[in-house]
């Protein structure tokens, strides 16, 4: 086992129409099958022995040929600097994080397959208890398995599918005769959930580093809307809906630096992406909101520009991405109110289906943002 798991890390290689890399398959296929011919044995110490020593590869030379084309340390300027490398670079960084991605999943599904090989199998409880006994299934239950194997041929009323169900049951049952010895199977198999908890933590190191690296080429965007002005007259804001100041500049340099990782990425993955640089843009615009000035149809645009990103970025996840950008859209709110007062009609037992992601404290910023709301009515509010 050591040696083919350490020779499908050496021969590792790019596998044409696929997201990932020879040794995940490879890797995986080798700790599965010997697994599985350890418990053919019907020996738990040969069992716990493979377990460990999968554990123990997994966790080490494993995780270090994962984590080894993670490690980029100039990958920002190789993924955006332009020249014939740009692609060659995205493919093996995104690559590198499926490979996580997918480890993490067959982890956990070596791990349940165990599980069910080593469960005891309560045959009548699985076709629905003793009254659905026919004279073939209690002949089922009573012969060895020789014979079961036998009983279509005797009995064509019976499934033959039910019936060979049963004769996987009893070997599995056979295995692990005593409840003691699945136990401390299942005692080896939670470190498999703990390695599957690692290449998560790695896939997330990862994700974040990769987001860090795009949301330099964002931000230039992101600083100009500082220079929008939202105090806006009628004349103003019916410009801007034919000109749009802002936002369709930002979805472009997200389009560009982005969604071109799409078709080399695992869904899962480019969905963690995605919501990276999600999570920085909404907190950069949170902040650059915070420090404007509105007019009710600056309130009005905010809330606009604030439904076109929701809408767009809706369509490149599969995630929700609503919640993300719930502050802002309740920035928009207060700020569309006629008049300070009303605050209080959306506020606390008015409030209904909303939960409000803002302080009351941030209310009352957010509030003296308009330019005709009076300081001393904000004050006034009883939130």
């Amino acid at each position: 086992m050591v040696e083919n798991v350490r020779k499908a890390i050496g021969i590792d290689e790019l596998v044409p129409d696929s997201l990932t890399t020879s040794m995940v398959d490879d890797v995986f296929y080798v700790l599965q099958s010997c697994l599985r011919r350890a418990i053919s044995t019907s020996n738990i110490s040969s069992v716990v022995a493979v377990l460990s020593g999968a554990s123990s590869l997994l966790n080490n030379e494993y995780y270090e040929a994962l984590q080894l084309k993670v490690r980029e340390p100039n990958l920002g300027p190789k993924l955006f600097l332009g020249g014939v490398g740009v692609q060659k670079t995205g493919t093996e960084i995104a690559t590198a994080l499926n490979n996580i991605d997918l480890s993490s999943e067959y982890v956990l599904k070596l791990k349940h397959e165990i599980e069910e090989q080593c469960a005891e199998a309560d045959f009548f409880g699985y076709v629905g208890g003793a009254g659905n006994r026919t004279p073939a299934l209690q002949e089922v239950h009573l012969k060895g398995l020789e014979e079961v194997k036998q009983l279509p041929l005797m009995h064509p009323r019976v499934p033959v599918d039910l019936i060979l169900e049963y004769v996987i049951l009893l070997n599995i049952r056979q295995v692990f005769p005593a409840p003691t010895e699945r136990e401390k199977v299942k005692s080896c198999l939670s470190e498999l959930a703990d390695l599957s908890n690692t290449f998560k933590q790695a896939q997330n190191a990862g994700m974040e580093q990769l987001a860090a690296t795009v949301t330099p080429q964002i931000r230039p965007v992101l600083d100009s809307v500082a220079t929008i002005s939202y105090e806006l007259s009628e004349s103003e804001y019916a410009e801007n809906e034919v000109n749009d100041p802002w936002v369709q500049r930002l979805l472009h340099a997200f389009e560009i630096n982005v969604a071109w990782l799409q078709p080399l990425m695992t869904t899962n993955n480019y969905d963690s992406f995605v919501h990276l640089v999600i999570d920085f843009i909404v907190k950069r615009l949170e902040v650059i909101m915070m420090q404007k000035r509105f007019s009710q149809l600056g309130g009005l645009q905010l809330d606009r520009d604030t439904r076109a990103l929701v809408s767009h970025f809706s369509g490149m996840t599969q995630r929700t991405v609503r919640d993300k950008f719930a502050r802002l859209t309740q920035m928009a709110t207060i700020l569309n109110l006629e008049k300070v007062s009303e605050i209080l009609d959306f506020w606390g037992e008015n409030s209904g289906p909303m939960t409000w992601r803002l302080t009351p404290a941030e209310v009352r910023r957010v509030l003296s943002l308009r330019v005709d709301f009076k300081p001393e009515a904000i004050a006034a509010l009883k939130l």
